[in-house]
């Protein structure tokens, strides 16, 4: 059983009716700022403060991305079961479920498979594809329905530090956040920065013992995340622990 089915089942299920409608509105709220049908988190920062919608706002939004969804639906390459005329004012479990593929960052809605032209004249796609931008968190970029002539900049940025020409193929990686790390890691030189080397982190958690975070200190273990990465990778590793002023901030 899915996780989402299993707590819809168990938990969902026996929440009293008003408590019910305050998860799903939450829910609600976050997919729908996550493209901007509604603005909760400033779009310049994502370390700004919440805003508060109103109920009418969240009506809205969901009624924003309906009439988006109805006029290209027909350009989506996969058929989802999104009823045409939903009768509940906020978003059904098909619509949430339909979001939160839209918004994965795991691989798996595949944008990269639609051409340049097929985004652009897609607000649906264009608001994906510029939701991925901003969450890496490192450009000051924008979710918004439109296509501006900076996205095309990112892209181009962001191929270079990963070795990759291919436009389709730099969209597929910025939909997959583990592998998109894995191959800016593994670059020696990124254009236009300062930075030499990326460290990065990929944590998985194998037993129930080893929920208790007993590795913390393991530092054994934490060089076994070298493995695969260049060598000189770790050797300014243990320079930089033995000499804490190699580290720039």
């Amino acid at each position: 059983m899915e996780i989402n089915n299993f707590i819809a089942k168990n938990y969902f299920d026996q929440l009293p009716e008003e408590k019910f409608l305050e998860v799903h509105t939450l829910e609600c709220e976050e997919v729908l700022d996550n493209l901007r049908y509604i603005e909760i988190r400033n779009n310049d920062s994502s370390e700004s403060e919440p805003v508060k919608v109103s109920y009418g706002e969240l009506v809205s939004g969901v009624g924003r991305f309906r009439d988006e969804y109805n006029i290209y639906k027909k350009e989506l390459k996969k058929e989802y079961n999104i009823p045409e005329s939903p009768q509940q004012e906020l978003l059904t479990e098909e619509e949430l479920d339909f979001f939160e593929e839209l918004c994965s960052l795991d691989g798996r809605f595949n944008l990269h498979e639609y051409t340049a032209e097929d985004i652009k004249g897609n607000p649906l796609l264009i608001r994906v594809l510029n939701f991925r931008i901003w969450a890496l968190g490192i450009f000051n970029s924008k979710i918004s329905p439109v296509y501006n002539e900076d996205t095309d900049i990112y892209l181009s940025r962001i191929g270079n530090w990963c070795g990759i020409n291919s436009r389709e193929k730099i969209i597929e990686e910025i939909g997959n956040i583990e592998t998109l790390y894995e191959k800016i890691v593994r670059q020696n030189n990124f254009e236009n920065s300062d930075f030499k080397h990326v460290l990065y982190f990929k944590n998985k958690i194998d037993s129930k013992d080893e929920r208790k975070f007993r590795f913390n200190n393991d530092l054994t273990r934490f060089e076994s995340r070298f493995v695969g990465f260049p060598d000189h990778i770790s050797r300014d590793f243990h320079e930089t622990r033995k000499d804490k002023n190699r580290i720039n901030i």
